[in-house]
């Protein structure tokens, strides 16, 4: 899962990734997941992006540039092409 927070101490945006399942146990005996008895949550680190804190914070404008080289872009004749400005003012 992909969050969005914004700090409230920077007023920064950071992106976070969580990878959320049902543990082995829960699996096993069939555990019903609800707020009581929720899935197992663990986050994520984002190489060439996270910070070095307990949730793997990455910035918003880091995780856009990394996502923008990441992602390959393919026009109609076959070659590769960066996002343009109106693309990216969708991410931000």
């Amino acid at each position: 899962m992909f969050e969005l927070r914004q700090s409230k101490s920077t007023g920064e945006h950071v992106v976070r990734a969580s990878y959320i399942t049902e543990t082995l146990d829960e699996l096993r005996n069939r555990t019903v997941l609800t707020m009581n008895t929720p899935p197992a949550i663990a986050p994520l680190f984002i190489p060439g992006c996270s910070g070095r804190n307990a949730t793997f914070d990455c910035t918003l404008a880091d995780f856009l540039e990394l996502a923008k080289r990441a992602i390959d872009r393919i026009t109609p004749t076959g070659t590769t092409s960066p996002m343009d400005a109106q693309e990216v003012a969708l991410y931000t």
